[in-house]
């Protein structure tokens, strides 16, 4: 009994002289984000911004009942999904570390779950994020299943106008805020064109007494609106976005038409989830962000070899020493990873160029692999096109040359 009283005494004394953790994330650890809404990737990019970042996972609950042609997926199918990747208890909820809300309808969640992302959020300091500017901000059902939520009470904003009478702010510019007391997660932006970029539609809001209005926008009017408001609720903190980030719709964040999103939106959007996460935030974005292509292009092309290896396989080729080559690809990503996640951003740049390097050698050898596997493929092509020609060449000089089948026909008695 003395040890155990001694030891619970010394742990926390411990814990006080170990270094401060100057990465991302802990050790081993990453940012668990729970996305809910209009989450499918081929409607958001916020999928692929998560997946270009080591330092995030996530699991996608599609709950939104579109307005513009989903009609293959009725509200059975979308509380299926609910049934299947939701928490199933309160304890696997506030397991992340941030809720992600795009465009979110609500009423395919039930009133426990709702109010477990409500406590989770002021209980247990989950960060949260929500868009604001979509279908929820002018579709009634949409727009009151939020604002009627216990979720909807933990974020900064409220809108403007009533459902009947939604405004929107079109072809804008942002200010950011740079009065001293505002955390600097949009500051590093601004020397990267951030005011520049051109939106093209975000909804009215109003802030809540308490919040901090990171960057506003200007009405028609000359009125001054938030464009991206964050407070603390309870343990969290939240943040409301005047836009949606629908993929192909220009709501700054992404494209519309010939028009592009705006650079470094993933860089910014992941700046504050992290900042809603509690954790440091990126101040030198021109490095993340070129780190944070190359994990993307490692993905995509590993995808791709992967791709070429399942394809060759069915025609019966032995991919195993390329399996082996690709495993040596996974640890050099690996290191790379870890590397970035306690900063180590010039070293993690210089292991995923040698990662891209041995995955350019290894795709020449799939497509090596591909060739030699499909030769066969042609052999067998060429000999039956071959025979088939000699056959009906055959078939054509015996009949039509050789006349051998023909037989003079006798003459009849009429004639």
């Amino acid at each position: 009994m003395t040890q155990i009283r001694i030891l619970t005494v010394a742990i926390p004394f411990m814990m006080l002289l170990a270094p401060v953790y100057s990465g991302l994330v802990s050790e081993g650890e990453t940012i668990k984000v729970l996305m809910i809404g209009q989450v499918f990737p081929f409607e958001t990019p916020v999928a692929g911004w998560l997946d270009a970042d080591p330092a995030f996972e996530y699991v996608v609950v599609p709950v939104r009942k579109d307005t513009g042609g989903w009609a293959d997926y009725p509200d059975k199918e979308a509380r299926r999904y609910v049934r299947l990747y939701f928490p199933r208890d309160y304890q696997g909820l506030i397991g992340y570390d941030l809720l992600c809300y795009v465009d979110t309808y609500f009423g395919h969640l039930t009133g426990t779950q709702i109010s477990y992302m409500y406590r989770g959020i002021r209980d247990e300091g989950l960060g949260a994020l929500t868009t604001l500017g979509g279908g929820i901000s002018w579709v009634t059902d949409f727009r009151e299943s939020w604002v009627s939520s216990s979720v909807g009470s933990a974020f900064p904003t409220s809108y403007a106008q009533p459902p009947d009478g939604v405004k929107y702010v079109y072809d804008f510019r942002i200010d950011v805020r740079e009065s001293g007391g505002i955390p600097a997660v949009f500051l590093p932006f601004l020397d990267l064109g951030i005011e520049r970029h051109i939106g093209r539609q975000a909804a009215e809001l109003r802030a809540r007494e308490g919040a901090q209005i990171f960057a506003t926008m200007e009405t028609v009017g000359g009125e001054t609106v938030p464009f991206a408001v964050a407070w603390e609720y309870g343990k969290g903190i939240t943040w409301s976005v005047a836009t949606d980030i629908q993929s192909d719709y220009n709501m700054w964040w992404t494209r519309w038409g010939s028009s592009s999103g705006y650079q470094y939106s993933m860089d910014l959007f992941l700046n504050m989830l992290l900042y809603s996460t509690k954790r440091e935030i990126i101040q030198d974005v021109l490095r993340f962000h070129n780190v944070r292509d190359k994990f993307s292009l490692c993905r995509r092309s590993k995808s791709t070899v992967f791709s070429l290896l399942d394809f060759v396989e069915r025609f019966g080729a032995s991919r195993e020493a390329i399996d082996r080559e690709m495993d040596e690809v996974k640890a050099m990503e690996r290191e790379a990873r870890d590397l970035y996640l306690v900063q180590e951003i010039d070293a993690a740049d210089e292991a995923l160029d040698a990662v891209l390097d041995q995955l350019d050698a290894v795709s020449v050898r799939a497509i090596q692999l591909k060739n030699r596997a499909l030769v066969w493929v042609y052999i067998v092509e060429w000999a039956a096109v071959t025979a088939t020609l000699m056959v009906s060449g055959f078939v054509i000089w015996t009949i039509m040359v050789k006349r051998r089948l023909y037989r003079i026909g006798g003459t009849t008695r009429m004639a």
